[in-house]
Parts: structure tokens; sequence; C-alpha cells
């Protein structure tokens, strides 16, 4: 279920498709400064995105905004959560991630709390938090 990704990644769901696949794998979906913003899984992680009305998509300088994603065909702009150091707890994931990976993202998550600081372990509030503040800053862009 991989949805985010680099900037110019290319694994098939970045290809032009009829359906909105971020729209469809939502697992959250809300409303925030005047945009919609969603939570999608993606294959080990979550990650966050918020669409930029259509026609708005030029007013916006992404160098302003941390996002890893976009802006794709529908305009969605966003991030994912698997960095150096970040970690999901398992059990956080299960309802979203492959169970085949379950072991794998324990393993990810035992040696991310071994960085200085234990590491940075993400949380759904944390996430809609870091979301609506992306949503902020995209806002405050548009005319």
């Amino acid at each position: 279920m991989f949805v985010g990704g680099a900037v110019g990644a290319t694994h098939p769901y970045h290809w032009p498709v009829a359906e909105d696949l971020i729209a469809q794998l939502a697992i959250d979906s809300w409303q925030s400064h005047g945009l919609t913003c969603v939570i999608c899984p993606t294959w080990t992680t979550l990650a966050a995105y918020v669409r930029i009305p259509e026609g708005h998509v030029d007013e916006v300088d992404l160098k302003l905004v941390d996002v890893t994603y976009g802006p794709d065909a529908r305009g969605w702009v966003g991030f994912d959560t698997r960095h150096v150091g970040s970690y999901w707890a398992p059990d956080d994931l299960m309802p979203y991630i492959d169970a085949g990976l379950w072991s794998y993202l324990a393993e990810e998550a035992r040696i991310a709390q071994t960085f200085p600081g234990g590491g940075h372990r993400w949380t759904l509030t944390e996430l809609r938090e870091a979301t609506d503040r992306l949503a902020l800053a995209l806002s405050g862009q548009l005319r």
C-alpha cells in the first residue's frame, strides 16, 4: 500500500490514475485551515497529506514547507514519518500495515530507540498536529 515517497518517485501509485488513491486509502480525514487533510498507510509507516485546492498549486512555494511528496495531479502534498531515528510502536501500526512486516517494525523501533535521546516515537495525535501545521503553512500562501 505504498502512497508516499520522494518527489519524483517511480512507484506505481505515482502514475496518473483515474482514482484518487490518497483519498481512497485514507484512515483519517479532516479539514484544517480550510484545507483537506488525510493520513494514509504506506508500506511500513503512516504518511500525511494536505490537498491544495484546484487552481492554487502554483501559488505554493514548497521550499517553505517540509514535504516529501507532491504536488500530484490532484494537489496533494505530504510527508512520511519514516526517517532515521523515527519510529512507530508496532502496536500503533498493526491495524494499517501488513502482518508480515510486524517483526520488522519491532526491530526498527528497537534500533531507533538506541539513538541519542531514545529516537522519536510518532503517534497519531502528533501526526495530526504536524499535518495541521502543514495545512496552516500552505493556507497562508494561498491567494
